[in-house]
């Protein structure tokens, strides 16, 4: 099986969580499951977006920039709006991305329930085909894990070049810090792996 046919799948696959079970894909707790999600749940799973929304912005404010203030926001894999509904009430134009339309439905439906009326929603490539602009802050969160290496390093170039002049990036990612401890979880160049071997 080729890598073109893996990732397709992989892309094939969200579609699938985003038609079956969308929150649960986001967020796998029993209480997200579809047909069992009370008005409480639902609640929940977007306050918890909307803490993780104040998180970003309070890391921004205290470490980069404390007049920060975006104009114009894009969530990559924003899928069903867990933190778009909040990034859309604090910036003039809100961008939505996924690979799922099925996401982006049910996105633009938590949106209008949330009376949020300043979102595009977009369908992602790896080419990032759909975005035509430069954004303030552009943010993924629980998103990259689900993306080959070699792929998900493409479009994260292609995001920063999406980035306007002292535009904000606020990425997730995963890492072992157990796998390579002496770096952090970061894995050394392939160079300086082998002149590791040849001193050992």
């Amino acid at each position: 099986m080729s890598k073109r046919t893996v990732d397709a799948n992989t892309d094939s696959a969200w579609e699938e969580w985003g038609s079956r079970d969308p929150y649960f894909s986001v967020l796998t707790h029993p209480r997200f499951r579809r047909g069992a999600m009370t008005d409480h749940d639902r609640n929940d799973f977007f306050e918890s977006g909307s803490l993780h929304v104040q998180f970003v912005m309070q890391i921004i404010h205290d470490h980069l920039d404390s007049n920060f203030r975006p104009n114009a926001i894009l969530d990559f894999g924003c899928g069903v709006g867990r933190t778009l509904v909040s990034f859309a009430k604090m910036a003039k134009e809100t961008v939505g991305l996924d690979v799922s339309t099925s996401m982006l439905q049910e996105a633009s439906n938590n949106c209008k329930a949330h009376g949020v009326s300043n979102v595009r929603f977009l369908r992602s490539d790896d080419a990032l085909s759909s975005l035509t602009q430069s954004f303030d802050l552009i943010h993924s969160s629980i998103v990259f894990q689900h993306i080959p290496v070699a792929r998900g390093k493409l479009i994260f170039r292609r995001l920063l070049a999406r980035l306007a002049p002292q535009g904000i990036g606020a990425f997730q990612f995963l890492y072992s810090k157990s796998q390579y401890a002496d770096t952090y979880g970061i894995a050394p160049e392939r160079r300086h792996q082998e002149r590791i071997r040849k001193c050992r």
